[in-house]
């Protein structure tokens, strides 16, 4: 990236490291554990995407999205639903942190899959996220 900022925050250092890591930078035993944590993402997924407050969840979004079934992103455990990117990620997202995850990390306690997994689903949905960013995304993320 030719054109990324110099903040001297720590978001901005953050933001520039993982803007610049390549695959091969990162320690294979992070790179054997972010395949786990996805793997236990899509889990989470296929399990709380028909949890009660998930199934109402969707049915809400349906109902609401205009172009319901017919956007171009999948929602994970319902092949039949398609919505726009921002919605599928919200739902996908609300699949993954309805059901227990172990990406959580006591230094920053959030769920990474929550977040990262749902949007770098619906990006690659679109084309917009080619298969060796989404590894290095997911490597240095988690």
């Amino acid at each position: 990236m030719d054109s990324v900022s110099k903040p001297d925050g720590v978001t901005g250092k953050l933001c520039n490291w993982i803007a610049n890591i390549k695959y091969s930078d990162i320690p294979e035993h992070i790179k054997e554990r972010a395949k786990y944590l996805l793997l236990d993402g899509i889990a989470c997924a296929l399990v709380g995407a028909h949890l009660p407050w998930s199934e109402t969840a969707v049915n809400a979004l349906l109902e609401y999205e205009d172009t319901a079934n017919n956007g171009p992103c999948t929602l994970i455990g319902w092949p039949d639903r398609h919505l726009s990117p921002m919605n599928a990620s919200l739902l996908n997202s609300t699949f993954i942190q309805g059901f227990e995850l172990d990406d959580w990390h006591f230094i920053a306690p959030l769920h990474s899959n929550a977040i990262l997994l749902s949007s770098l689903l619906a990006l690659a949905d679109r084309s917009l996220v080619q298969a060796l960013s989404y590894r290095n995304i997911c490597a240095s993320n988690f």
